[in-house]
């Protein structure tokens, strides 16, 4: 019991605006592969709905391992700014700009993408080296997220698989924090 007391004891510490703020900006790498997303808005959360729509050519992405480029403005409604490049099977850097949180205005992280061919591809992000900053905030993570790309007639739907989010540091309290994941 006293273990499992010394191991909660950090992110007790933690309010919960500092967790849920580091979870929201986290699902902000996340949330562009979901291009069908359509999720309401709640106060305090990122908001994409106003965001570019992105019309990524899966299979040349998949396939032909072309990388892709996604790239965002802020604007009301839109609260990412910057540019991504995923490719699969190879890394590639994060540096992405949020408005709207209270603590954080900055994400960055290595990405890498993979896919796994079963009846239907199985597309994976993973994230390694992940920073969340701001003024007066931190926050280091890292995540694995799966989405099952169906190609039809209305372009690609993303089926949702979800993942683990795994958060080391929040302002300079080590803690560990594991948990299952869904972006919407």
């Amino acid at each position: 019991m006293n273990y499992l007391l010394a191991l909660m004891l950090p992110v007790l510490a933690l309010s919960k605006t500092e967790v849920d703020e580091t979870r929201a900006s986290i699902a902000a790498l996340i949330r562009p592969l979901m291009a069908s997303s359509k999720a309401p808005v709640t106060e305090g959360e990122l908001r994409f709905d106003t965001c570019e729509k992105h019309k990524i050519d899966w299979p040349a992405l998949v396939f032909r391992q072309r990388p892709t480029v996604i790239e965002f403005t802020f604007r009301e409604g839109c609260d990412i700014q910057g540019k991504i490049t995923p490719q699969i099977f190879r890394p590639f850097l994060i540096d992405l700009k949020l408005k709207g949180l209270e603590r954080f205005d900055r994400i960055q992280a290595t990405g890498t993408m993979s896919a796994e061919l079963e009846a239907r591809a199985i597309l994976k992000l993973q994230l390694r080296e992940g920073l969340l900053t701001g003024k007066n905030a931190r926050a280091r993570f890292e995540s694995d997220y799966s989405v099952r790309p169906n190609i039809g007639e209305n372009g690609t739907q993303m089926e949702n698989l979800g993942g683990e989010l795994r958060i080391s540091e929040i302002n300079g309290k080590m803690i560990s924090l594991k948990e299952k994941i869904l972006v919407r």
